[in-house]
């Protein structure tokens, strides 16, 4: 077993139904895990940063994002898109659930 699975079921019972604060707080009681950890920080949530694109998209691109509630871009979003109209190759590097996908 890999260590990062073995993190996860010694020394406390990890379930799917944990709650991310209990979940958080028996990793950060497990000498086994918190062995590999360098850093442990945790930073407040900010506003969402949004803004126009340069280019508009096609109708049939904008009607199916709205229908998936997109309204508007985040900053990486817009940069992103605004690269690959002008031809560019793009990677993303965000924080966990700023938009990505």
């Amino acid at each position: 077993m890999g260590r990062g699975l073995y993190a996860l079921h010694s020394p406390f019972k990890y379930n799917h139904f944990m709650q991310l604060p209990d979940l958080l707080s028996a990793l950060r009681l497990n000498r086994d895990f918190m062995r590999d950890v360098v850093a442990w920080e945790r930073l407040r949530a900010r506003p969402a940063q949004t803004a126009p694109l340069a280019n508009p998209l096609s109708e049939r691109l904008l009607a199916a994002l709205q229908q998936r509630g997109v309204t508007q871009f985040f900053t990486h979003q817009t940069a992103a898109i605004d690269a690959a109209q002008r031809g560019e190759n793009v990677v993303i590097a965000t924080a966990t659930a700023s938009g990505k996908s």
